[in-house]
């Protein structure tokens, strides 16, 4: 199996990761594979909160990338509120199979913010790539 976090996994993480890709072939598709999607230990936080509230945020990235790999033809849209973080509203269908992959991914337990935070990393990194993300994500200072 691909290692594809910088830390173990819980044993909770393991049976949840277990669960999302137990069928992983589908998710291949163009020669993209959870491999590619790799979190190096010089990338910093996408919650910035550590632990297992890290864990699940990078879990639910995972997935909500590898979805959209294996529907390219999907088109979501979001909007958010000013001066709000932690809640956006899906405008469109594939925005919402988007949201409900990401939040399944966490077992069906995040908070607004890391909705927000995951979602806005998925259509961050489909504009400008996975490589771009590491490359960001990986500035000291971040």
């Amino acid at each position: 199996m691909d290692k594809i976090i910088s830390r173990p996994l819980t044993k909770q993480g393991r049976k949840n990761y277990d669960r999302i890709f137990k069928d992983s072939k589908k998710f291949k598709k163009k020669g993209l594979s959870m491999k590619n999607y790799i979190f190096t230990k010089e990338m910093g936080e996408i919650s910035g909160l550590g632990g297992s509230y890290e864990q699940t945020c990078r879990n639910m990235l995972k997935v909500g990338l590898e979805f959209l790999d294996n529907h390219p033809e999907l088109d979501p849209n979001f909007h958010r509120f000013k001066n709000i973080y932690g809640m956006i509203e899906e405008d469109n269908e594939d925005a919402k199979r988007l949201s409900e992959t990401v939040v399944k991914a966490s077992n069906n337990d995040c908070t607004g913010a890391m909705h927000q935070a995951v979602i806005s990393s998925i259509l961050w990194i489909r504009k400008h790539g996975w490589d771009a993300y590491v490359k960001t994500m990986s500035k000291k200072g971040k």
